[in-house]
This record gives C-alpha cells, structure tokens and sequence, in this order.
C-alpha cells in the first residue's frame, strides 16, 4: 500500500467516536457500500470506513481489507474492549496514527496504578475474537481511560541479548582477521593517498562507500579464514578496497565535521579551493583505522548475531523496554531467563 490521505480522515479513537462517525446519515445508491458499511469520510473511499453487522455491540474500523481495529460498546461497568491489528506497511502505520492515535509498537498508555506501560500493537496476531477474526492486541480500558492489564493482552515479544557463545565467536573473528588488520595499518600512506572525499560518506547516516560485490568478497574471505582456508587473491584485493573505502568514510566525516572543509558535493557549486587530506585537523591513524575496520569485519561476517532471548514481560514499564533487538513472536525462542 502506499501512504494516503489518513490526516483527513477524523479520529476513531474508541466505542464513542466510533458510534457517533456511524450514526451520521448516510445515502447512497452506489453498489460498492452494504448497509452494514458506514465511510469515514467520503463515500468516494471505500477503503476508509466502518463496519458493523450489530453497531450497539461493536464497530470495526477498516483499512481497505483489514479490519485495523474492534471497539466494543462499553459493558455495565463503563470497561471498554478494544482490538487491534497491526501491520508493517506505511499506509497501515499512518491510518493508525492519524485515525486510531495509536503509536503501534512503541505506543504507551496509563495503567491503573498510574504507570506508564508499553502497551504496543505488533504485526504477529495472539487473539482469536468470537466471529474467528485475528487480532494482535486485546486492550481494556476504564471509565476513566486508564488500561486494566489484568484484563489485557498483546503479542509476546523478546529481547535478544548477546550469549557467551556469541562473544567466543566474536573473539573468534577477530583473532582470524588479526593479521589481515594488521597488515592495511602499514597501508596507511596508500589510503592517505588515494583518499576520496564524498559528501555523501561524509554527511550523518549518509550511505557507505562501500560496494556490495566488495562487502560479498569480504564475507566469503571470513567464511575462508574461519575455516582455516587461504583466503584468494581476489578477495584480499576486495579486502584493500574494502579498508580504501573504509578510510574515505572515516575522512570524509572528518571533513564534514569540519569548518571550512570542502567535502564536494554533486549538486553544489563548489565556491572555494578543494580540501585535501592534508587539511584535516585530526588525520587517522593507523590504530583508528584498524579499530573501525575491525568493527565492520565483524558485522559483515556475523559476528553481531544475538542468539539468546530474554522475555519482556506484557505491558513492562515504559523505561524498562527495551530500545532495540526486540523480537516479536508467539512461538517461544529459547529463553535464558526472565526480566
């Protein structure tokens, strides 16, 4: 899907609004809408709309064909049930955040305890509701909108954490290139020579120099070494590229960083004299060099792989969540222990 206009489209945050978006008239004779089918907006998008088979009991809230979310009619108590669905496109995230205001996997809400706790929608579904329709989180709210987490649910979900398996393998990788590493610190002036300044190496989160033939020779260099395999020709020269490459990157940060550097760019008119290596306030050395080489070899050859996982616990306080190398699934990894 792509993105849509979703920002026009109201809020349907819960039962009420639901209801209220249902109740206003509606007439149309075109044969695209039933009557158990109300537009959000306009009846020119079909795709945005509710639907309901028994709106005093629930509403759907539709996203082309998936149904993004179930909000039932408050119960006796004023405790209202909500579903919800999530999904990886672009469209399905906006349509959440603009007409549901749900913050998807990293949303949040108030407990009753008055905490704040991750109360995230992932794409894996965990609940089965009566009519055999999939959801990924089942949500119930107080009078008051606070969450009761006794009475909620959400797809199970893991912090992968590094095991000592993975740092003997990282050990591992790195003992295997150590000659290799060593061997592109007496290389130094070549680079230095040869450096190449690029404003898009250099700029924040900017792309690598690195080409992806290279990085491929690389990792079949490692798969050589950690087999006690001579490595080739081939791959040692896509290795001194690949270190040429790593060190352009490293100046050309340097550069970008620096005030009155002339790192060159494409679409700019250059209105000074080009810089050179030479003008560098902090030149690499060679321990720089091979400290960062070390570093890419071994995540080009996996030695970043977490392979063990630690639940999360359903709706962990929010500084407790983990910020990344979150998994997401209802079948159980193998788990070291809990939180």
């Amino acid at each position: 899907m792509f993105s849509g206009s979703t920002h026009q489209l109201p809020y349907i945050r819960n039962y009420a609004e639901a209801r209220a978006q249902w109740d206003k008239p509606f007439k149309t004779r075109s044969a695209k809408w039933s009557k158990f089918q109300r537009p959000l907006r306009s009846i020119a998008q079909h795709h945005y709309r509710l639907e309901a088979i028994n709106p005093d009991e629930y509403i759907d809230v539709f996203l082309y064909s998936t149904n993004m979310a179930r909000f039932y009619a408050p119960d006796a108590n004023g405790h209202e049930r909500r579903l919800y669905i999530g999904d990886g496109s672009i469209t399905s995230k906006k349509f959440m955040a603009d007409v549901l205001d749900h913050g998807g996997v990293d949303n949040y809400c108030i407990d009753t305890n008055g905490k704040q706790v991750m109360a995230p929608v992932y794409s894996p579904t965990c609940v089965v509701d009566s009519d055999g329709t999939r959801f990924s989180a089942e949500y119930c709210f107080t009078p008051s909108g606070l969450l009761d987490t006794s009475q909620s649910k959400h797809t199970k979900h893991w912090h992968k954490v590094i095991t000592a398996e993975d740092r003997a393998r990282r050990g591992d990788i790195r003992n295997k290139w150590a000659p290799f590493l060593d061997l592109m610190m007496y290389r130094l002036p070549e680079f230095e020579e040869n450096v190449e300044f690029t404003n898009s190496a250099g700029r924040p989160f900017g792309a690598s120099p690195i080409k992806f033939a290279t990085t491929r020779k690389v990792q079949e260099m490692g798969k050589d070494l950690m087999c006690d395999v001579a490595p080739t020709n081939e791959c040692i020269d896509a290795f001194v590229e690949f270190a040429q490459c790593t060190f352009d990157q490293i100046a050309s940060k340097r550069g970008y960083e620096q005030k009155g550097f002339h790192v060159g760019h494409p679409w700019m008119r250059q209105t000074g004299p080009s810089s050179t290596y030479a003008d560098l306030e902090k030149p690499i050395t060679a321990l720089q060099l091979r400290r960062t080489l070390s570093e890419k070899v071994v995540a080009v050859c996996g030695g970043l792989e977490r392979s063990g996982y630690i639940e999360i616990p359903q709706f962990v306080a929010k500084e407790d969540m983990p910020k990344s190398n979150v998994y997401v699934s209802n079948t159980q990894p193998e788990v070291l222990s809990s939180l």
